[in-house]
C-alpha cells in the first residue's frame, strides 16, 4: 500500500522518491530521473505485482487535473498534469481522498 499525500506538487513529488527509495527502483541514482515517471511507470507494469495507492488530500482540482508540471525527462520541455502520474495496472487500485464536497441541483 502506498500513501500519497498530494495536498501540493512538493509533497507529492517527496512522498513518489520515499516510495521510489523504499521499493530500491532502478535509475534512483540519476540526478536527473524524472520519479514521479519512474514511480508511475513501475506500478503500472502489472509484473510488479497487487497495489493499492491512496492519493490523500486532492482538494486543489486545477493543481492535479490541469495545471501543467514540467519534467526533466519532457523532450521538448512541456508540462503535463499531474494526475498524469498515476499508475494504470490491472493489479493496482487507486483511492482518492478530497474535502471538497460538490453539490449537484438535478
Amino acid at each position: 500500500m502506498f500513501w500519497v499525500h498530494a495536498s501540493t506538487l512538493a509533497r507529492f513529488h517527496e512522498t513518489y522518491e520515499t516510495i521510489a527509495q523504499n521499493l530500491s527502483l532502478p535509475g534512483l541514482e540519476n540526478p536527473n530521473i524524472d520519479i514521479l515517471r519512474l514511480v508511475r511507470n513501475w506500478l503500472s507494469d502489472e509484473r510488479h505485482g497487487s497495489w493499492l495507492m491512496i492519493l490523500d488530500n486532492i482538494d486543489d482540482m486545477e493543481m492535479f487535473f490541469t495545471a501543467l508540471v514540467e519534467t526533466p525527462s519532457a523532450a521538448s520541455k512541456q508540462g503535463v498534469t499531474l494526475s498524469a502520474y498515476i499508475p494504470r495496472s490491472p493489479k493496482g487500485k487507486v483511492v482518492i481522498t478530497t474535502r471538497i464536497v460538490a453539490l449537484v441541483n438535478a
